[in-house]
């Protein structure tokens, strides 16, 4: 995959994006992370899904964290 590759119509993966690499990026980078899913979460809550860019990003967000649960197993019935 080359960084101009596009992942469900978002924009190209910029070149410097990088890993946090001390302890402190990374709370920097979870803190970023909270207040924008805060953003989002209360846009769509107040605001209603309007079709706007970041009700869009709203809806990507929402797939993307919720996709782990697609995968995990459904069945709760005991064996026999």
């Amino acid at each position: 995959m080359t960084t101009s590759t596009q992942l469900n119509g978002s924009s190209p993966l910029a070149d410097h994006r990088r890993a946090p690499q001390s302890a402190a990026e990374l709370m920097q980078a979870n803190e970023v992370m909270m207040e924008q899913l805060q953003y989002l979460t209360d846009l769509a809550t107040e605001h209603g899904m309007c079709g706007c860019s970041a009700c869009q990003r709203y809806v990507r967000v929402h797939s993307v964290l919720l996709e782990i649960f697609a995968c995990a197993p459904v069945s709760l019935a005991r064996a026999a």
